[in-house]
């Protein structure tokens, strides 16, 4: 079975994203002093801008595909 392009991109841009929130929050923890500064929110935040802009995303390039196909 084969995907389509605009659900492969946004699909590898979703996930891509969610690794760089896990680890970039896991390494910034190891290097502030104060653990108060870096919260649940900032993770919560950084997935609604991952999904969003994959969201956005995703209908950009389905909506030019459609041009092109």
């Amino acid at each position: 079975m084969k995907f389509r392009f605009e659900y492969v991109v946004t699909f590898v841009y979703i996930l891509l994203g969610g690794i760089w929130i896990t680890y970039s929050d896991a390494y910034l923890e190891s290097l502030i002093q104060e653990k108060h500064t870096l919260t649940v929110m900032q993770t919560y935040k950084g997935w609604f801008y991952v999904l969003f802009t994959g969201l956005l995303l995703f209908f950009f390039l389905k909506k030019h595909l459609k041009k092109l196909r």
